[in-house]
């Protein structure tokens, strides 16, 4: 048996500040964690020893508590001293957490231990709290999360989070995305107090939170309350339900507009928006928070960024009828298809890229990503004249742009190769004609059907054909190409690269549109085509087609036109009057989250819905849904959060809230299209649902229902809706100052 060392050479109490803190300490400690560490050092006292090495005198272990003494004044604190060489110091400062941190939870146990523990201190119950949420979080992981397992995926990359029907508002991303939006400034609690009346149970949580400076730590009291608790409205579920159901620039109509949260962040992402609201101080409130905000647009300009994604075989799909190989999807460093591909192989070793390329054609920047995803220094030649986005994203990437005086392509392909030569950095051919395109893409052809009565491909080059009709070959598939010729004549790269007889596997077309003229129509179904390739294949697809698209230009997933700031209006009225106070309004989206019935009261004004009996309510509730859809133009969408509330009395059973919504839609001429539920943190429930439980079976709710609504037809609102774009331009704060705010639910 192996003995372990004793490194442990003695023990002392020291002053704190004759301490020296380790140069090669890692950690941070952020604001709320050495709140809660003060709070336990107050309460019972120092615990652990500082850990010291002998041998060098720094810390090893204990930084945040010699700050903390050092701050309260403490004129001695206990160390223990051991014996570490350099190297065995730096081991043991880089795995000593970690190591920690390995081990499992018996939840059980744990819950058991946080409902023994009881204090005083804020800081300390905060952190409680957020223990025992975590503990019901460890249930739901152990579980497996679907939408955890794909949040890095490639969907997350283009729609922000997967588009499933469940959304879970747990995850640490979301609660990360949550606190950089309300860093912003933020405070949709306010306007809610007066009227309402000091003494109810939100006022005491809000006041005591802002008393002891940890205002985002609102949790909402008992399900049922009457009046305790107004919740604030997520931020994080209103960009993902604008961004994917509303377009940039357009209008989104609120009847029950509340706080400030969809409002401000509809302005940031670029939306005008309308909120009719009945309480004058809440409007007021809403406006002076929005002075306050920093009113710059957030999406406006950026490019969206992906993650590298890079299957052996990219996925074919089913859209509108027509199979789609989805080649496009290959991503590295943001530039995205099969082209993309084949760079990446080729600038394998490489110590810098050169090429060649018109300033239209997306290749120079292809190269530029890849050489910054690499490291290595990149230069692109092209034609004079203005930067092209293309090029201009290549030069904003590091490449130099080395620009030839406009005339034939062979003298600037020479050019290039003569400076990569020069240099000894490798060649990427323009065009991508090598062998090394024609191998990358004759191995896609593997999860093409059998059942495939045509391949539809646009032609520039004739590389990409060339890789598929070999791939053909090597599958014995017998099925027939359409090559949709967008360009110069490809014949004779065919004739190089193509196998023999390559003339009787394919049809060559002429797609009737000039090379620089963008396509028409660039969408099949919900997929953005390449305006001067792909997009003018779609004439030529017919049913069984399947159609291969090659890439998509990386600026044409911008964001290219500027957006103005459309500052957001909140206007005064009973929502029952929308149809006269908003009769100019032409929405592009309605979006809105409504009184929960008398869930929560907001005033004491007879004209507040909340305030009415659930039949009463029910009523007017319809009226409302009617007339806003009235102001809703076809082929839009509408989106609208809610959740169960149950009767009051000794019954308690629901109301059917969530029914009685689908149907004021469907009464007022819309289809219901989806639905997804928003798993919500738990918030204080885990202290509350056992004793409900137990007095009554009532479950714990944890989760709010999305309902998606459209009127006319969908295609035609999701053409209107325009391109997903979820670019990062949203600062998101740093792991460490994130905060649970702890809400159960949504309405405001």
């Amino acid at each position: 048996m192996t003995e372990f060392k004793n490194r442990i050479v003695g023990e002392a109490l020291v002053p704190p500040e004759s301490l020296t803190a380790n140069p090669d300490n890692w950690r941070t400690h952020p604001e709320h964690q050495t709140d809660a560490l003060r709070g336990v050092m107050t309460e019972v006292g120092i615990v652990q020893r500082i850990i010291v090495n002998q041998r060098t005198g720094n810390i090893v272990d204990g930084h945040a508590r010699v700050e903390i003494a050092i701050a309260q004044g403490q004129k001695e604190i206990p160390v223990l001293y051991v014996d570490l060489s350099h190297d065995e110091e730096l081991l043991v400062l880089a795995t000593l957490d970690p190591i920690g941190a390995l081990a499992g939870t018996d939840v059980d146990h744990l819950r058991d231990l946080l409902d023994s523990v009881s204090t005083e201190d804020p800081a300390l119950q905060a952190l409680l709290d957020q223990l025992r949420e975590q503990a019901s979080d460890a249930e739901n992981e152990a579980s497996g999360s679907l939408e955890s397992e794909s949040r890095s995926g490639a969907m997350s990359n283009q729609f922000l989070i997967p588009p499933f029907s469940i959304l879970n508002a747990r995850e640490g991303w979301w609660q990360k995305r949550k606190k950089s939006w309300l860093s912003l400034g933020i405070r949709s609690e306010e306007g809610r107090g007066s009227s309402a009346g000091e003494g109810t149970g939100y006022q005491v949580i809000n006041n005591w939170a802002k008393k002891h400076n940890i205002r985002d730590k609102i949790v909402k009291s008992d399900e049922n309350a009457n009046g305790g608790g107004a919740s604030v409205f997520d931020p994080v579920l209103v960009e993902i339900a604008l961004r994917w159901f509303s377009p940039v620039g357009g209008t989104v109509l609120d009847p029950f507009a509340g706080g400030s949260v969809r409002g401000v962040v509809a302005a940031k992402l670029g939306r005008q928006y309308i909120g009719h609201e009945l309480r004058p101080e809440q409007v007021e409130a809403n406006r002076q928070q929005w002075n306050e905000i920093d009113q710059s647009v957030i999406v406006v300009g950026e490019p969206v960024l992906q993650d590298d994604f890079m299957p052996e075989l990219t996925p074919i799909e089913e859209h509108e009828g027509i199979l789609v190989k989805r080649d496009d999807m290959f991503t590295i460093g943001g530039v995205s298809g099969g082209k993309v591909r084949t760079c990446w192989h080729l600038a394998q070793g490489a110590e810098g890229l050169v090429t060649a390329g018109s300033r239209q054609s997306p290749q120079v920047n292809i190269v530029a990503q890849i050489a910054k995803r690499l490291g290595i220094p990149c230069h692109a030649h092209t034609p004079e004249g203005v930067l092209s986005p293309e090029v201009k994203m290549a030069k904003d990437a590091g490449a130099k742009i080395i620009q030839h005086k406009a005339g034939y392509n062979n003298v600037i392909i020479a050019r290039a190769r003569e400076d990569a030569d020069a240099l000894g950095w490798t060649d990427i051919p323009f065009g991508m004609e090598c062998e090394e395109a024609i191998n990358q893409t004759r191995l896609q052809v593997r999860n093409i059907p059998k059942s495939v009565k045509r391949i539809v491909m646009p032609v520039g080059s004739g590389m990409s054909l060339a890789g598929v009709l070999h791939g053909l070959k090597d599958c014995k598939l017998k099925i027939p190409v359409v090559g949709v010729r967008v360009g110069a004549d490809p014949v004779p790269r065919l004739d190089e690269y193509a196998p023999k007889g390559w003339r009787d596997m394919v049809t060559l077309v002429d797609s009737g549109i000039d090379y620089h003229t963008p396509a028409p129509q660039q969408h099949l179904g919900t997929i953005k085509l390449d305006p001067i390739y792909e997009a003018k294949c779609l004439p030529f697809l017919t049913d069984g087609d399947l159609f291969w698209i090659v890439g998509i230009r990386a600026s044409e997933t911008m964001v290219q036109t500027p957006v103005e700031l459309l500052e957001p209006v909140w206007v005064i009225g009973d929502s029952r009057t929308i149809d006269k106070t908003c009769h100019d309004v032409q929405a592009d989206m309605i979006f809105t989250c409504p009184p929960y019935a008398d869930l929560e009261v907001y005033s004491d004004d007879p004209l507040d819905i909340s305030t009415l009996d659930y039949d009463q309510f029910r009523e007017v509730y319809f009226e409302i849904i009617a007339k806003s859809c009235a102001l809703l133009k076809p082929d839009r969408f509408a989106c609208i959060v809610v959740g169960e509330v149950r009767c009051k009395g000794e019954g308690g059973g629901y109301r059917n809230f969530v029914g009685d919504t689908i149907k004021a839609f469907v009464d007022a001429g819309l289809t219901y299209y989806n639905e997804a539920i928003l798993i919500t943190p738990v918030g204080s429930l885990p202290m509350r649902a056992g004793r409900q439980f137990s007095s009554s079976r009532k479950l714990g709710k944890t989760h709010q229902n999305i309902l998606v609504f459209v009127k006319g037809d969908p295609k035609a609102a999701t053409l209107a809706c325009g391109d997903i774009d979820v670019s990062e331009s949203l600062d998101l704060i740093d792991e460490g100052d994130m905060v649970d705010d702890g809400n159960d639910s949504q309405p405001e």
